[in-house]
């Protein structure tokens, strides 16, 4: 089954069964779950992306996808 890893800090969580979702979207779901905070920065595959960019599992032999939010550097907290 095709899944989406998310990290924050030390929390980590695991969605199954989304083949395709904004970062913004999940964000959106995850923000306290996960407490993200709300300057963080999306990380996919080492480059920095916006909440528009879609998370698309459908094409793609990919199982799965890790995405990480981290605060950006210089910010306390």
């Amino acid at each position: 089954m095709k899944q989406i890893s998310i990290i924050c800090g030390a929390n980590t969580q695991v969605l199954e069964g989304v083949e395709k979702i904004s970062v913004g979207e999940l964000r959106e779901r995850m923000t306290d779950v996960m407490n993200i905070p709300s300057p963080a920065q999306a990380i996919i595959g080492g480059r920095t992306v916006n909440d528009e960019e879609i998370i698309d599992l459908t094409g793609f032999d990919t199982q799965s996808v890790q995405i990480e939010f981290v605060k950006p550097a210089g910010t306390k907290g």
